[in-house]
This record gives structure tokens, C-alpha cells and sequence, in this order.
């Protein structure tokens, strides 16, 4: 367990360089979220679970864009 906590520490320290884009990623894709909802009301449209998968491997995408443009910086 210590060895894990070690490990999951060390990760947080390599991280927290870009802790505040990361947030800010996922801000703006919660907006993005929002205004499809909003918008897609006001059309009339229903929403679908296939429209919030997109949002969901947007959001995924973009992260580890910002994650792996950040390694490749530090560590090349």
C-alpha cells in the first residue's frame, strides 16, 4: 500500500506543472456540453447518449493531447 501511495505521489508531482490546463480543458468542454444541451432544446432536438459519448472521448482526446504534448516537452 505504501509503495501505491509512493507511486500515485510521484505521478501528482509529475502532473502538477499542467494541473491548471487540464482544468481548464474540462471547464471549457463542460461549457461546450452546455451550449449543445441549450441549443439542441431550443431546436427541439432530443438528446442522445451517442452525442454525450462524442463529448466524453472529446474530452478524453483533448487531455491526453495536453498530457502528451507536456511529457514530450519535459522528457525529449
Amino acid at each position: 500500500m505504501q509503495k501505491l501511495s509512493a507511486l500515485l505521489m510521484s505521478v501528482a508531482l509529475v502532473f502538477a506543472p499542467v494541473k491548471a490546463t487540464l482544468i481548464t480543458v474540462m471547464v471549457l468542454t463542460v461549457a461546450d456540453l452546455i451550449s449543445g444541451i441549450m441549443a439542441s432544446r431550443k431546436e427541439g432536438k432530443k438528446i442522445t447518449s451517442s452525442g454525450l459519448k462524442r463529448t466524453i472521448i472529446k474530452t478524453t482526446v483533448y487531455e491526453l493531447v495536453v498530457v502528451l504534448g507536456f511529457l514530450t516537452e519535459q522528457f525529449m
